[in-house]
């Protein structure tokens, strides 16, 4: 039951990531701002840079997803797809920390934060094997 639940997270964590895509690549903005936490003021979602970030967003999605799936399938890789996304997922947060919505923002970070403390420690290995 537990399995399942944490790939609903996982699941839900990653459709989250679908927001920058939309954001840079469609005039749907997701709740997106203009600002930007490191960039300068010319670079938005939709500028060639924001939209890199856009793609790296798919990326994300999908890494989280498979990491779901493998999850489920009772896979060993699942943990590392996990953790990879997860740093994907940073990548792509930090850098627009003002144009993402609050509540996004706390939600994504929180997940990640959660996944890097549950699996990367010596005790991760310990954890993903009692799933």
């Amino acid at each position: 039951m537990v399995r399942f639940l944490i790939a609903i997270v996982l699941l839900i964590h990653g459709a989250g990531h679908i927001m920058p895509f939309l954001a840079a690549w469609t005039t749907q903005k997701a709740g997106f701002s203009n600002a930007t936490w490191i960039f300068s003021g010319g670079m938005t979602p939709g500028s060639p840079v924001g939209q890199a970030f856009g793609l790296l967003g798919l990326v994300a999605l999908l890494g989280f997803f498979g990491s779901a799936i493998g999850l489920i399938m009772y896979q060993d890789w699942w943990p590392t797809m996990a953790v990879a996304a997860t740093a994907i997922s940073l990548v792509l947060i930090i850098p627009w920390w003002n144009a993402w919505p609050v509540s996004s923002l706390i939600g994504a970070l929180l997940v990640d934060a959660a996944i890097l403390v549950a699996l990367v420690p010596p005790w991760g290995h310990q954890l993903v094997q009692a799933l």
